[in-house]
């Protein structure tokens, strides 16, 4: 009886691959059948045992979903990236104004070669002012009376020149891996500062000065900037947009005045009831003390007058009394 061993593969080679071996991660631990040269089955590890994973840090970083610009092709084309990347360090080393009046010559190599040297050269000047501001620094920390604002001006002139000069310990390579880890790997700008031991602001500050340096090269509008018709464009929107929202909320407060009004009219009807219905409350209220104490409730001085039979008291007086005759006569008479 022989036995054969097949080596790990799909089940066909047109169905997919099954579910429970498909998109496996590589993880720390893990261990992969083989077979060698003569057909014995051998395990191929990482070296690394659980125990081992165990006592390890581990990070993970996600690629960046979206961004706001397209990835620009001097980004993608070598030789591009070549020519954007040899420009950046002579600026960096001679300053943009002599570079922009005249072409520096020899090749990228050398060119790249002879800003190296320059940014070497100083290097010593850079870390003499360096010292100077370290020692401002620990002498203004000392100072009980000492200004934040000046503090924090040194904490980044002084950070600002340690970055300067790791960047000129690395070289141009630095700014190749930026590049690549930015727009071809995926990474942010978090995730490219963290690999290279940059700051993030650092990283996108570059990536921003190198795209306009080759939309500046190429002849380009830079990107994200707005032509003059453009421009004019959003202008005249954003005017008309100011104006239908200012003609919306004039009619907004012309709607809200209305409607106070209004509330303020029901408001002073009411309080005018109240004071009609208060004022006549009194009245009935004065009425009825006269009628107690026996005097009329009309004038109430006089006596009320009785009745017919003597048996029960009038509410008014014999005066009042003529009077309302009289004037009931008249008004049946008009």
């Amino acid at each position: 009886m022989q036995i054969t061993v097949c080596p790990p593969a799909p089940a066909h080679y047109v169905l997919p691959t099954e579910t429970v071996f498909a998109n496996q991660k590589n993880h720390a631990v893990h261990a992969e059948a083989a077979h060698d040269e003569e057909g014995f089955s051998v395990f191929t590890t990482s070296g690394i045992s659980f125990d081992d994973f165990s006592r390890m840090q581990t990070h993970r970083r996600l690629l960046r979903g979206g961004r706001r610009l397209a990835t620009p092709d001097w980004a993608i084309d070598p030789k591009k990236l070549r020519a954007a990347i040899t420009r950046y360090f002579e600026i960096r080393a001679f300053g943009g104004a002599r570079v922009a009046r005249q072409q520096m010559p020899g090749t990228q190599q050398e060119r790249l070669a002879r800003a190296q040297a320059k940014l070497l050269a100083d290097k010593p000047k850079k870390l003499a002012i360096l010292d100077g501001l370290c020692a401002q620094y620990v002498q203004l920390k000392q100072q009980p009376d000492a200004h934040p604002d000046r503090v924090r001006k040194l904490e980044q002139l002084i950070e600002g020149l340690d970055t300067a000069l790791r960047l000129i310990d690395m070289g141009p390579g630095v700014f190749v891996a930026i590049v690549y880890l930015y727009y071809r790997v995926g990474l942010d700008s978090v995730g490219v500062a963290s690999e290279l031991g940059l700051k993030s602001p650092n990283v996108r500050q570059t990536l921003f000065r190198m795209s306009n340096l080759w939309a500046e090269m190429s002849g380009l509008p830079k990107p994200g900037k707005k032509t003059r018709q453009e421009t004019w464009e959003g202008k005249e929107a954003r005017r008309l947009q100011r104006e239908r929202e200012r003609a919306d909320l004039a009619a907004l407060r012309a709607e809200r005045r209305e409607r106070n009004e209004r509330k303020q009219k029901a408001a002073a009807e009411r309080r005018s009831c109240r004071v009609t219905v208060s004022k006549q409350h009194e009245k009935n209220k004065r009425r009825v003390e006269r009628f107690e104490r026996g005097l009329c409730v009309d004038c109430g001085i006089n006596p009320c007058a009785k009745s017919r039979n003597g048996e029960r008291l009038l509410q008014r007086c014999v005066g009042c009394l003529e009077r309302m005759k009289g004037y009931a006569r008249r008004v049946t008479a008009a």
